[in-house]
């Protein structure tokens, strides 16, 4: 058998003015949601949105590297 790539492409462009990105938000923003946040900066058609984390600096620091909001808080 040979094993095939996965392709994934997400649509980037707009439907009657609405957008057909992919949102993304990423909960918990530790050292792994860096290297998940990089990876989703290179996806076409995918956007990261939001970034939360119960440390609000962890947050607001990964919010700012990708042009995302920022929460914070626990249940």
């Amino acid at each position: 058998r040979t094993r095939r790539r996965l392709d994934f492409r997400f649509g980037s462009g707009n439907v009657g003015g609405v957008s057909t990105a992919v949102r993304l938000g990423i909960i918990g923003c530790g050292a792994i949601a860096s290297k998940h946040s990089a990876s989703v900066a290179r996806m076409a058609g995918v956007e990261l949105t939001a970034c939360a984390d119960v440390k609000r600096d962890a947050a607001d620091a990964l919010a700012a590297r990708h042009g995302a909001a920022s929460f914070a808080g626990s249940a």
